[in-house]
Parts: structure tokens; sequence; C-alpha cells
């Protein structure tokens, strides 16, 4: 702006010495008509030179403008870099919080987790009871039922022992005395004396 307005103010009085040089010259002019060269060379030179001075002005005024126009000023940078600053803070902003969101939605999925590995826990715990529990009471009937089997004739224990599935069978077979556990296979059923005998040699072999 600054150097628009310098210029300008030149041009003007450029103008003004021109026009006043301009008016010297035309009198001179009609008071020297009736030589043969009514312009000296150095007055045509002067001229020269001030026409070429307004030309220079004319190419300058419109070159500063232009450039004043396109520059743009230290607010507007200050200004375009301000917005630039305001939206990479903005967008920042919002991954932190898609990030905080993340974060909380991973600690609440980790409680859950928690909670059902207790649940899981206390679950097996029960199960564990349960089924130390119910071998407890299996081996009670087992022990009471290899009492009543050694008490009774191998002929009438027989047929109980058959009624019996082949896991509690084998397993009265086993806690018998074996002299006794083999006058009682004796008197079973062949099948099944068959199939008791296989499956104590089989657990055996383990």
């Amino acid at each position: 702006m600054y150097l628009a307005i310098f210029t300008a103010g030149s041009f003007v009085l450029l103008l003004s010495m021109v026009q006043k040089e301009c008016g010297n010259q035309m009198k001179l002019l009609r008071t020297l008509s009736g030589l043969a060269d009514p312009l000296p060379s150095r007055y045509r030179l002067r001229l020269a030179l001030i026409f070429a001075g307004v030309i220079l002005l004319l190419v300058i005024i419109p070159n500063a403008w232009c450039a004043e126009d396109l520059a743009p000023s230290s607010d507007q940078q200050l200004i375009h870099m301000s917005d630039i600053l305001q939206k990479k803070e903005s967008a920042l902003q919002q991954k932190e919080e898609l990030l905080h969101e993340k974060e909380q939605r991973l600690l609440v999925l980790q409680e859950e987790l928690q909670k059902k590995e207790r649940d899981i826990d206390v679950l097996r715990q029960r199960a564990e009871a349960i089924l130390s529990e119910i071998r407890s009471l299996k081996d009670e009937d087992l022990t009471r039922l290899v009492e009543v089997y050694t008490a009774m004739k191998p002929e009438a224990a027989a047929p109980l022992v058959e009624n019996l599935d082949l896991s509690y069978a084998v397993e009265v077979i086993l806690r018998m005395e074996p002299r006794k556990a083999a006058k009682l296979l004796a008197a079973i059923e062949p099948r099944k004396a068959t199939a008791i005998s296989r499956s104590i040699t089989a657990l055996k072999g383990e």
C-alpha cells in the first residue's frame, strides 16, 4: 500500500513538472519560431527524459498495485495459519475422543471377561464338589454292596450282580476278596461274566 501511494504521488508530481515544462517549451518555440532549429537539443533531451519517466511510472504503478493485491498481508497469513491450526487441533481432539471411547469399551469388555471368568471358577468349584460328593456316595454304595454280596452265597448274589451296570459290577468284583470274587464270577451268567472279566483285564492293563 505504501509503495502504491508513493508511486502515485511521484506520478502526480512528475505530471505537474511535465505540464510546466511543456508550457515553457511552447513559450520558447513561439519566441524562437524564426530560427532554423526552433527546439535546441538540450530541450529535446529534457523532454525525452521526462516522457521516458512518465512511461516508466505508468508501468511501475500498475505492477506495484498488482503485486500488492497478489501478496497476502501479514494479517491474512496469520488468519490463514490460525485456521489451519484450529482444524488440526479439532481433528486431533476428535481422534483423542475416539481413542478414549475405545479405551472405555475395552475396560468394560475386560471387566465383563473377568466377571465371566469368576463365574466359571465358581461353577467349576461347584461341579467339583458335586462330583466329589457323587464319588463319595458311589464309594459308600459300592462298599455296602461288596459287604452284602460277600455275605451272600455266590448263587444268590450272582443274579443281583448281573442286574448291575457293567462298571458297577466290575467295581464290586475288584473290591471283593479274590477267592470269593472267583466264585461269584463262576455263578454269573457266562456272557456277563466274560464282559466283567474283559473290563477287569483292561483296567489292570492300564
